[in-house]
Parts: C-alpha cells; structure tokens; sequence
C-alpha cells in the first residue's frame, strides 16, 4: 500500500515535470497537503545548505545575521519563512480566485501549489550546487538560469490557480496580477508610513502650538 502511494506521488511529480496542468489538476483534486508541506521543508531546507556561504551573514547584516550564521540556521530559518509564506500567499489566492469565479476549496490549491514548487525547487538547488564554486562563469549561469527558473514558476503557480479553482488561464494570470498589485501596494504603504507619521506628528505639535493664539484672536 505504502509502495503504491510513494508510486503515486512519484507519478504525480512526474506529470507535474512534463505534463503540468494534467499533473497539478490531479493534485489538486487528491489535497494532498501532507505531501506539499513536506516537500517545501524538504526542499528549501536542502537548497539552504547547498546556497549558503560565510558571505551570507554580511549580505544581511548584523540583525538578520545570527539567524544565518551556519548553514543549518539559515536552512531551519528560510525553511521556517517560505512555509509561512506559502501558507498565507496560498489562501490570498485562494480568495482572490474566489472573486474572479473560482470554485475550488483552499486545501486544493495549496496542494496544487506546493507540487508545482517541485520542478523549479529542484532545479534551482541542483543549479546552484553545480556552479557554487565556478567563480565568475558560475554567477553568471545561475543569474541566466534563475531567470528562466523564475519564469517556469510563475507559469506553473498560475497553472495551478486555473487548475485548482477551474479558472480560464487569463482569469488565473489576473489572479496573479492583482496578488501582485496588492504585494506592490502594502510595500509602498509600508514605505511611507514613517512619512505620514512625521508630518501627522508635525501636524499636531503646530495645531498645539497655534491653539492659544486661535482663541486669543477671537
């Protein structure tokens, strides 16, 4: 039985590698979360280790730094962040999906996600432990190959947007631009938070500052 099940999820991968939207449809329909959150730890926790040099602590600085200091922090603490992060990008799809007239439920497309973070995990690790230590020729595959990787991902998370909630592959691509759009929009509040803090802050001490004077004149 469990011979079967590791065949089937064998197979599974295997679609997703080269018949994507076949593979992820059936994955999706399967919710088979067990397997998507272990083959994320698995796979970010190892690309940790194999990407991690004494450059990294510098490259974040002091603050970030105890946490990635050994490749074995970095691994448990990157592992820890894309977990989470796939969890809550997962159900904000989920419910963006939603108003574009999706109809598949959130363990569907959180299963759909995490195998199609598979094929590109996977390439992107054996890439790096391949040119590691190529110097400059290697920096510049893995800056070429990381952006054909990126591409193969987003392809495969809108795959299984439209697989997982039955959506056209134009109202899946727009899913994505409007996650994207709302990403772009709290970075941009985020930014200029301390800005509107300031001047509210100014705004206040000159309001004090003028309140006496505003009755006298009356």
């Amino acid at each position: 039985m469990r011979a079967r099940s590791l065949l089937n999820i064998g197979n599974l991968i295997g679609k997703v590698f080269f018949s994507p939207a076949e593979g992820l449809s059936r994955v999706a329909r399967q919710q088979l979360i067990g397997w998507t959150i272990g083959f994320i730890v698995g796979i970010t926790f190892v690309y940790a280790i194999v990407a991690w040099t004494p450059e990294t602590v510098s490259q974040v600085g002091y603050a970030l730094g105890y946490f990635l200091d050994t490749p074995w922090k970095a691994a448990l603490t990157s592992t820890f962040v894309v977990l989470l992060l796939t969890l809550i990008s997962s159900a904000a799809l989920h419910w963006i999906s939603w108003l574009f007239g999706g109809n598949g439920s959130y363990p569907e497309l959180l299963s759909a996600l995490g195998f199609a973070y598979v094929p590109p995990g996977l390439s992107q690790t054996l890439l790096v432990a391949l040119t590691k230590n190529m110097g400059g020729p290697g920096e510049v595959l893995r800056v070429v190959g990381g952006i054909g990787i990126f591409i193969w991902s987003m392809i495969l998370d809108v795959l299984a947007v439209r697989e997982a909630h039955g959506l056209s592959t134009l109202q899946a691509v727009a899913v994505h631009a409007v996650f994207v759009g709302i990403i772009i929009g709290l970075v941009i509040l985020w930014t200029i938070a301390p800005i509107f803090a300031l001047v509210g802050a100014l705004l206040t001490v000159i309001t004090l500052a003028l309140w006496p004077s505003a009755f006298g004149g009356r």
